[in-house]
């Protein structure tokens, strides 16, 4: 069963086919292989193009991909969520709020509070 990163290396460099069979074609993901092409100036107007027939079969928009793109190699780094921090996470379970406002909370403290926030939450050596 192909990965993502498999089926846009094989629509941008090797050209095979891994739609094979039921299962890929279940696996295959329209909206990230769209995602994965619109990194790139030369492929964003064949995702742009194909993201205006929403109701064609996966077979169908893996097809049209693979046999429009130039072959080419292409790399991009795809944006991750940052990881929350542990002051974030010490912030949210202290004030029972969202990660959005503990934010803010932790932008609006100084060095010294921060750190008197962790001494209280801190007992027998763990986080509380």
């Amino acid at each position: 069963m192909p990965t993502l990163f498999e089926y846009l290396d094989s629509i941008n460099t090797s050209k095979t086919d891994l739609m094979v069979d039921i299962v890929a074609e279940k696996d295959y993901s329209p909206y990230m292989v769209n995602r994965g092409m619109s990194l790139f100036v030369d492929t964003l107007f064949y995702a742009n193009h194909i993201n205006q027939y929403q109701d064609l079969s996966k077979r169908m928009h893996y097809d049209f991909y693979r046999h429009a793109v130039p072959k080419k190699k292409r790399f991009s780094k795809w944006h991750k969520a940052d990881k929350e921090s542990d002051d974030l996470k010490l912030m949210s379970e202290t004030y029972q709020c969202s990660y959005e406002k503990a934010k803010t909370y932790l932008s609006m403290l100084t060095s010294e509070q921060l750190e008197e926030i962790r001494a209280k939450r801190k007992i027998g050596g763990a986080m509380k």
